[in-house]
């Protein structure tokens, strides 16, 4: 009877242990928050530098071990090497999203370590062959790569990267890659941008479908690209901000009349390569003055459009010199109206002549005001005019009109005799 109840109690003690071993672990609390995040966005919440593409310290360890010892004692070091890479990197705003392909050659079975010396750009995906690559660092705190058999393999390369913001504007894009002798990379970047990089660049190409530029560079023997992008070409900033302020002097004659104008272009935002100033009819313009200038057109219409392509898009103040002739019409004179168009704003300075058998009756103004002709004296095109009508209006829309009489011209002869 003793022996059976310590049988008993041997069994009870034997299932309470095997209980024990297989309680479901304890769960966190109500209370305690848990977040989820997909995989593919780990990267906006963490540090770009952070290794959450990397192997398991331990796994990679032995796989570099085992890489190294088959490369030892081999006197060609070049048994493994990158050949070519094509890389393209998008610009959105002020993120870059970089990706490439790179063509990882071995010249052995073994596994052997490739370095891949990426450098401010936060690699979010990394395939070799389309398996997920053996990535680590080495004993030299390079990161590498495991290959493994004799052949050419395909290492595909995703990754984000930041813009900078320069004080006298524009953009700058710094980024490290491994050196490889054969290697291209593909900006896009929306607007009409100029870029300009520290490796040979192809010619800046730009589509207005899709308001994008784009350029090649060609970064063969070089580990270190740094890329601007001048205009300030974000995707937010879909136009840019135009302010212009003229200087307009009209001289009218009889049978002609003359114009001479200094427009200054105020480009805020995004630079432009083209402008587009409107001319009322039917004055014809003679004459087109730029520093950057690279030529002029006229597109005919109601009222023409003077189209002046530059040299290069740029931000800041471009000053136009600009001629133009017209035949003078009845006694109403109504003066020209030289406007940017798409302007956020404009102003100016109007400043008249007239001939001296040429009379003024009246006047009669819309967004404009008549000022004291002294005032003009400070700008060289107004001083030039020997007339004492000046005018500063603003807008688009704002116009003077003149009322204007010959001077009838009267010849008199006063003869006297004196006899004496």
């Amino acid at each position: 009877m003793k022996m059976s109840a310590i049988a008993v109690m041997g069994v009870a003690l034997a299932f309470a242990a095997v209980g024990a071993e297989v309680a479901p672990p304890s769960r966190p609390s109500a209370t305690q928050p848990r977040v989820f995040v997909p995989y593919q966005d780990i990267g906006e919440i963490i540090d770009p530098c952070d290794r959450v593409i990397l192997m398991d310290r331990g796994e990679f360890a032995r796989l570099l071990a085992a890489a190294q010892a088959n490369t030892k004692g081999i006197e060609d070091r070049d048994i493994g090497q990158i050949a070519s890479a094509r890389y393209t990197a998008h610009i959105e705003g002020d993120k870059v999203k970089v990706a490439g392909v790179l063509e990882v050659v071995s010249l052995t079975e073994g596994p052997i370590p490739i370095p891949i010396a990426f450098g401010q750009i936060g690699l979010t995906s990394l395939r070799l062959d389309g398996a997920t690559a053996p990535l680590g660092f080495d004993g030299q705190a390079r990161l590498t790569v495991i290959v493994s058999g004799r052949g050419a393999h395909q290492l595909a390369v995703e990754g984000n990267a930041r813009l900078s913001e320069l004080a006298q504007g524009g953009m700058q894009l710094s980024l490290s890659v491994p050196e490889v002798v054969a290697a291209t990379m593909l900006i896009k970047a929306a607007g009409d941008l100029e870029i300009h990089s520290t490796v040979p660049a192809g010619k800046p190409s730009y589509d207005r479908t899709t308001d994008t530029t784009s350029v090649e560079l060609t970064l063969g023997g070089h580990s270190a690209v740094t890329v601007l992008l001048l205009g300030n070409g974000r995707q937010d900033d879909q136009r840019a901000i135009l302010l212009g302020d003229s200087a307009t002097t009209v001289n009218v004659g009889r049978t002609s009349q003359d114009l001479t104008c200094l427009y200054s272009v105020h480009v805020l935002r995004r630079g432009l390569r083209e402008l587009r100033l409107s001319i009322p009819a039917p004055w014809t313009v003679t004459d087109v003055a730029c520093p950057n200038l690279v030529k002029w057109s006229i597109e005919p219409g109601p009222a023409s459009v003077l189209l002046v392509r530059l040299r290069n898009a740029r931000v800041g103040v471009t000053a136009l010199s600009i001629k133009a002739s017209a035949p003078r019409g009845g006694e109403t004179w109504t003066a020209p109206r030289v406007s940017l168009v798409d302007a956020d704003f404009q102003r100016g300075r109007l400043l008249v002549g007239t001939d001296e058998q040429i009379a003024v009756r009246s006047e009669t103004t819309a967004d404009a005001r008549r000022e004291d002709a002294s005032a003009g004296s400070a700008m060289p095109v107004l001083a030039a005019a020997a007339s004492e009508r000046l005018y500063h209006h603003w807008g688009n829309e704002w116009s003077v009109e003149l009322e204007l009489a010959a001077v009838p011209l009267r010849r008199s002869i006063e003869e006297r005799q004196f006899i004496v």
